[in-house]
């Protein structure tokens, strides 16, 4: 719809209310056929229809000529003339074509053999005969009217090519023009028809890209039995083009007009004949002696051999047929297309190396578009692959590509990646898949070892347990404030064994209790365990050492001096190899197990002021952290 169109929705009952009448007509076949032409009743009563069928009926009494034809000559040969006509029948313009004025009776049969063999051929690339009739005793063939040029003007012209159908390649579009005429020849081929004289002016291109092969008059069949029936001693062609056999009077085959459809591309390659023009005896000896074309250095090798092997003296060493000519050049055409996608990505290719070198030398920039350039060069490439899957150069540009990135992607530490593109090559060379193999290896090693210092400094980690460990401090806490006011009098009657025992055990149940309760905590790593085995170890040597004293007759009041040393070593070693905080406290001790052991009698006030210091540092050590700070 344009712009200013009314666009609003219009609803369907509007649309039936507004052309009912209309519409009902047609409804029976909406519903049983809808897919079917719906016809309107105007056309059954238009006056055009009725025009049409009173001329038919005048050009049928012969009141009026099926044919009129015009004075405009549109074309003029060595035996025939072509006229523009009228078909009255159909309104439609023609091309007439009739033997000259001076010509003889041979030329009549000529020009009837050739609309014959003509007639035969139905085919987009050949032109149509649309009718034969006589006119005072002289044939005239009704040929479809093409408004066009001949080939050899435009092969001539190469900027009328690109005027007219707005190409750039002209080469290809010659190339494609060709490739239609094979298809023509082909099919003149499976009717067992020989053309015998293919060149660029018996070639017609309409205004369309229309392609036509014409002037059949020499063309021959080599069924005995039909019209085009022929003599291989008779001379027939034209000297520019003609085949060698034709020229020394052999039977003719499809690889005869092979050799002059090689003619015909070397004109389209080179803008010259294959021959040099000249007198008769010279293109003769031309045609029948062994002579490689040469061709300038534009025309791609691989082109210039299957033209070449079309022009081959010998009709057995060219190619068999039209067809596979034809199919030896579409497969030229599909690898020029494919090297011309590789040659474009190989573009690409060069910045793409270079850039992933200087990328590797700083492993700070980000690769985004790097890759971007990556996944052009590897479409160009696989697109070459595509359409010529024997690519060798696209298959190398692929391979360098992966290469490049992959040595990126190491470089980068990236293993992974580089594993992923080097899967893209499907047989990647050993030395990069070894390269690529021990820089996987090399991660996965790095890895493991940062695993493993993961899970070491997990295990080490004060924070996992924070608050079983602060729940045990507290719970600990009074039983060790208390111990050293609780020692037993002997003089007062006091069960001096049973108290200084029962001290260490009352804490080892509390301990015992809380790791019931808490275990989890308390076991959460090597920190929590090693605390948590060590603290026990304390307390069961602390009665160790009282049970020990008592078999052996020491004193208490000396053993209980010799408990600081215990504790002492204890919170060494828990300072050395689980919490170094604990250094102060294992310090301290040594100093209360010396004081004491100087001044025995002041142990109970040492002592105290050991257990506080021990208990205020873990409360303190071990408080609960806020959410968000980091626990040191």
């Amino acid at each position: 719809m344009t712009q200013g169109e009314d666009t609003e929705e219009v609803d369907a009952t509007d649309v039936v209310a507004a052309r009912g009448e209309t519409l009902a007509a047609y409804a029976a076949t909406v519903e049983s056929a809808p897919a079917a032409t719906v016809m309107p009743d105007v056309l059954a009563t238009e006056t055009g229809g009725e025009r049409t069928l009173a001329l038919l009926t005048r050009v049928a009494t012969q009141q009026e000529p099926r044919l009129v034809v015009d004075d405009e000559v549109l074309g003029r040969g060595g035996m025939s003339v072509v006229y523009l006509g009228t078909q009255a029948t159909l309104g439609r313009k023609v091309a007439v074509k009739s033997p000259r004025e001076d010509g003889s009776a041979a030329h009549s049969r000529v020009l009837l053999r050739e609309a014959w063999i003509t007639g035969q051929l139905e085919h987009p690339n050949v032109m149509p005969v649309y009718d034969l009739a006589v006119d005072d005793g002289r044939p005239r063939v009704v040929l479809k009217r093409i408004e066009g040029v001949e080939w050899a003007d435009l092969i001539s012209d190469p900027e009328d090519v690109r005027r007219r159908f707005g190409v750039s390649d002209v080469r290809s579009w010659h190339l494609g023009t060709f490739l239609q005429v094979c298809n023509a020849i082909h099919f003149a081929h499976s009717k067992g028809i020989i053309h015998r004289d293919i060149k660029p002016s018996n070639v017609m291109i309409g205004a369309f890209g229309e392609v036509y092969v014409t002037d059949w008059g020499i063309a021959v069949s080599n069924e005995p039995e039909t019209p085009a029936a022929y003599d291989p001693a008779a001379l027939a062609g034209t000297p520019l083009y003609i085949a060698p056999e034709s020229l020394l009077g052999r039977p003719v085959s499809p690889a005869t007009d092979v050799y002059l459809l090689g003619g015909l591309l070397f004109e389209l390659l080179t803008g010259q004949t294959a021959r040099e023009p000249g007198a008769l005896l010279a293109l003769i000896a031309q045609a029948v002696t062994e002579a490689r074309p040469e061709f300038p250095e534009s025309v791609p090798a691989e082109l210039a051999a299957i033209c070449s092997r079309c022009l081959r003296l010998a009709p057995e060493d060219r190619f068999a047929d039209a067809e596979a000519l034809r199919r030896a050049l579409e497969r030229y055409l599909e690898r020029a297309e494919s090297v011309a996608l590789s040659d474009a990505a190989g573009q690409d290719l060069e910045r793409l190396v270079r850039e992933a070198e200087a990328m590797a030398l700083s492993p700070d920039e980000h690769p985004a578009d790097l890759y971007d350039l990556f996944g052009a060069c590897r479409f160009g490439f696989h697109a070459a692959l595509r359409a010529w899957p024997d690519n060798e150069e696209a298959r190398i540009g692929i391979e360098r590509a992966v290469r490049a990135m992959v040595t990126l992607e190491i470089s980068r530490g990236n293993a992974a990646s580089a594993q992923t593109l080097l899967s893209e090559l499907e047989a990647p060379p050993a030395e990069l898949r070894e390269e690529v193999e021990a820089a996987v290896a090399e991660e996965a090693a790095k890895r493991k070892e940062r695993e493993r210092l993961a899970a070491l400094e997990a295990d080490l980690d004060p924070a996992l347990g924070r608050s079983g460990r602060f729940l045990a401090a507290v719970l600990l806490t009074p039983p060790i404030l208390a111990a050293p006011l609780l020692q037993p009098d002997p003089e007062a009657g006091d069960p001096v064994v049973a108290i200084r025992l029962g001290i260490p055990l009352v804490q080892l149940v509390i301990l015992l209790a809380l790791f019931t309760w808490r275990r989890a905590e308390l076991l959460a790593n090597l920190y929590n365990r090693r605390l948590f085995q060590a603290t026990i170890m304390i307390f069961l040597s602390q009665a160790l050492l009282v049970v020990g004293h008592y078999i052996s007759g020491i004193d208490m009041g000396i053993s209980n001096v010799q408990n600081y040393a215990i504790v002492t070593m204890g919170l060494a070693t828990l300072a050395i190899f689980v919490d170094r905080r604990l250094s102060l406290v294992a310090a301290a001790y040594a100093g209360v197990y010396l004081i004491t052991s100087a001044y025995p009698e002041q142990r109970h006030l040492y002592a105290f002021s050991g257990n506080l210091l021990l208990c205020a540092t873990l409360l303190y050590i071990w408080r609960p952290r806020r959410r968000g700070k980091v626990p040191a």
